[in-house]
């Protein structure tokens, strides 16, 4: 595994092979975010481990060493230095991009697309196609994935509920079909996820 890397999670664990003593330092943005940071389209990070260096050059390493020689505490002034600094150019097309972005991706599972569509001014085709450019997924791919997020928290930090109210908490009205749609974004079950060690994911804003 290279010592900085790119991973687009639209589906799938990620599990790291550790040889010894191992320090994990990790963040996540939306995919116009990610876009903006690196400079590169979606579609050519998406859903893949990338090194960072192949996407970035050298600022790869130098954030590497910067990050390695750092205490626990300092990385985060660090790698928001950092990112601030990446995104030197965002513009105000990248923040209607990253507003629209969340408002799909956060929006309530019992409004349908079309519904959506008309709340924003948008014609659902319209939508879509700046969706899909935006985030390589379609509006449905990412309320789907915000609703997974909302499950992924929910499963995290309220132990206490059961997994089948988790379901129905995030707009999924069968057990079955719930476990079946995170098995296939996450590569394991709900439980499986709750059982897992160490775990990435967004809260909702």
């Amino acid at each position: 595994q290279p010592s900085a890397f790119v991973f687009a999670q639209s589906h799938g664990a990620l599990r790291f092979d550790a040889d010894g003593a191992t320090s994990v330092v990790a963040f996540r943005v939306t995919p116009v975010v990610a876009s903006a940071i690196l400079g590169r389209p979606v579609r050519d990070i998406w859903n893949e481990p990338v090194a960072l260096r192949e996407l970035i050059g050298s600022d790869a390493d130098a954030l590497h060493d910067c990050l390695a020689s750092c205490v626990g505490h300092e990385r985060f002034s660090l790698l928001e230095t950092w990112i601030e600094r990446r995104l030197a150019n965002w513009t105000a097309e990248h923040f209607t991009l990253q507003r629209l972005v969340c408002r799909v991706m956060w929006s309530s599972p019992s409004v349908s697309l079309a519904g959506l569509s008309k709340q924003l001014g948008w014609s659902d085709r319209g939508l879509r196609r700046v969706i899909t450019q935006a985030a390589g997924l379609s509006p449905k791919e990412l309320q789907l994935a915000g609703r997974h997020l909302d499950a992924c928290a929910l499963l995290r930090e309220r132990p206490e509920i059961d997994i089948t109210e988790v379901a129905g908490r995030v707009g999924f009205y069968d057990h079955a079909a719930s476990t079946h749609s995170f098995r296939q974004r996450l590569g394991m079950t709900p439980s499986q996820f709750c059982a897992e060690t160490h775990a990435f994911y967004e809260r909702r804003p």
